[in-house]
């Protein structure tokens, strides 16, 4: 068995500073609700998996080191 996981990465999930939006960044080192998701799925299905490394995709955003800034 191989694990994929893909994030949503698009702005209907609004802004990283947004605190609404799921892929906010948490004070103190606690999880967002994406990374509750995928640590929780994660750590079940590794037990599963042949090698235990996940293939993981991103999608919909533009990384800042690329020049946009909105």
């Amino acid at each position: 068995m191989q694990v994929t996981i893909a994030v949503d990465f698009t702005l209907s999930n609004l802004e990283i500073t947004d605190v609404n939006s799921l892929h906010r960044q948490m004070q103190h080192g606690a999880m967002n609700q994406y990374e509750k998701a995928i640590f929780e799925v994660c750590n079940v299905m590794c037990k599963y998996g042949k090698d235990g490394c996940f293939n993981v995709y991103g999608f919909g955003g533009i990384p800042h080191y690329m020049g946009y800034r909105n």
